[in-house]
């Protein structure tokens, strides 16, 4: 029985830190709430497309690039021509 008031207690404790991470503002009910989830979640949809075309434009930039086809190799004096 201790250990159930106890838990009881600790469930009680955690819900009222949760409810005050929420924001409410005087006047709001279910509807208003959930209209500004729907605006957050509207946001998030348009970040995430602002997001996406940014990429396809830096993936178009680096097709752009020329990559050079000669490779440098700084050490092809020091190496003998032919191994002895």
């Amino acid at each position: 029985m201790k250990t159930l008031m106890i838990s009881g207690l600790i469930l009680v404790s955690l819900t009222g830190a949760v409810f005050s991470q929420v924001k409410y503002e005087a006047g709001d009910n279910v509807n208003t709430i959930n209209d500004k989830l729907d605006s957050a979640e509207k946001q998030a949809v348009e970040a995430q497309k602002k997001r996406m075309k940014l990429d396809a434009a830096y993936k178009a930039a680096l097709d752009k690039v020329k990559e050079p086809n000669v490779t440098h190799d700084p050490w092809a004096n020091m190496r003998p021509a032919s191994p002895k």
